[in-house]
């Protein structure tokens, strides 16, 4: 995950505070990461102005992104769908 811009990354805003960071786009074919799409999708439609506005918390991106960088990495699942629902 990163925090500061390099060259080919996509911004997002997370979370309340719209916290900036900023991700591979190969991430975005992700399984995962998809479903943090889809929330966007549904809370605020295809038309966001400013940068792709993720309305999760921020403990939650930042463990779909520890996924997504460690595809072999264990985690919950369940939980993670929880946060998102």
């Amino acid at each position: 995950m990163v925090t500061m811009r390099k060259r080919g990354t996509v911004p997002v805003y997370i979370g309340d505070d719209h916290r900036r960071y900023f991700v591979p786009p190969e991430f975005l074919s992700h399984p995962l990461f998809k479903m943090l799409l889809e929330k966007a999708y549904e809370e605020y439609g295809f038309e966001q102005r400013g940068g792709l506005l993720i309305p999760c918390r921020v403990s939650v991106f930042q463990e779909v992104m520890n996924v997504v960088e460690c595809s072999h990495g264990q985690f919950h699942l369940d939980n993670l769908i929880n946060e998102l629902n």
